[in-house]
């Protein structure tokens, strides 16, 4: 019996800390793996990730409340048919840095943890389009996630490889593109339908004997791309910049409500 993260974190051939996981779906969740457990000062939770004979193994979990949904939230605003739509208009953008959504939809979760936190659309003027509204929410989506990561890292106290990635928002090229680029380190896109019912079986095979990790890895080879950031790292810095003074903005009126 596995939860269905954990099984996920499996199924992507995590074996040692390192690297990261994220699930894109209504909301995401990313685990890493840790030598021990560990007790989170930035908003994680503590988790065991999996048994295996007598070895347990420790993650650091972390869930978003709503992650992919909001594009498809936006493309319904918009009026348009669907998300990727929404990914067509978002290529015609100009380029505009200070436009920034913040999808508490409902409420922020990790690292954050502010339920009364409402969606915030920041940095607009007249000169604002409606592709850069789109572009907008495909980049919180990956910010959303960033903000997650880095706080692995400030509990973990070393820098994390990779960020290892699943669910059918990864099948768009132009968010795994925003990913990569705002993490600044590479994004492996697996290939695998029902990625947690795989890792359940592998892990089931696993420790029955009948298949071993070196099979795992080279099946996940063949299921699997990775995405190498491109962005300028001054262009990086700025727009986190502009998304923390957004997030922070929206963190503010929560707390005074």
């Amino acid at each position: 019996m596995m939860g269905d993260s954990h099984a996920a974190l499996f199924g992507h051939g995590i074996r040692s800390p390192g690297a990261v996981k994220a699930t894109y779906g209504t909301g995401s969740s990313l685990m890493t793996l840790t030598e021990s457990p560990i007790r989170s000062r930035s908003g994680l939770s503590t988790t065991v990730a999996w048994r295996r004979s007598k070895k347990v193994s420790y993650a650091l979990e972390g869930n978003i409340s709503v992650s992919a949904q909001a594009a498809a939230w936006m493309a319904e605003l918009m009026g348009l048919p669907d998300v990727a739509a929404l990914t067509e208009l978002a290529t015609k953008a100009k380029g505009n840095d200070d436009v920034c959504f913040v999808p508490a939809l409902a409420g922020l979760g990790a690292p954050y943890w502010k339920d009364r936190a409402r969606a915030a659309l920041t940095g607009m003027s007249l000169a604002t389009s409606r592709a850069d509204v789109a572009r907008a929410t495909l980049e919180a989506i990956a910010l959303q996630i960033r903000d997650v990561f880095m706080a692995m890292e400030r509990d973990l106290g070393a820098p994390l490889a990779r960020l290892s990635v699943d669910g059918g928002a990864t099948r768009n090229d132009l968010l795994m593109q925003f990913q990569a680029d705002f993490l600044g380190r590479p994004v492996q896109r697996l290939k695998v339908l029902e990625l947690s019912a795989f890792g359940a079986g592998v892990l089931a095979g696993a420790t029955s004997g009948l298949i071993d990790d070196a099979r795992i890895e080279a099946m996940l080879r063949g299921a699997s791309d990775q995405i190498d950031p491109c962005l300028d790292p001054a262009a990086r810095q700025a727009k986190i910049g502009v998304w923390s003074a957004a997030v922070h903005s929206v963190i503010s009126r929560a707390e005074t409500r």
